[in-house]
């Protein structure tokens, strides 16, 4: 079963799951990508340290969409 990662951020954040994309190399060996509704790549995490990946993309979350909803788990990030 998927993380739900943006549990915090209903109504403010999609979600979606893409194995490559050949159109952007420098995405190469990126676990998880945050883009900004312009397009804009706003966080590339690259690496498989969980920990790190989970703060990296609470921070760039709570940067580009917000705090978190009050009573999720990432509030208390």
């Amino acid at each position: 079963m998927r993380e739900d990662v943006t549990a915090g951020w209903a109504g403010r954040v999609d979600t979606a799951v893409v194995d490559e994309c050949a159109a952007h190399p420098e995405l190469t060996g990126a676990s998880e990508v945050l883009v900004r509704p312009d397009g804009h790549v706003a966080w590339v995490h690259r690496g498989a340290d969980a920990p790190a990946r989970r703060a990296g993309r609470a921070r760039a979350l709570a940067t580009w969409a917000g705090r978190p909803a009050e009573g999720s788990a990432a509030a208390g990030c």
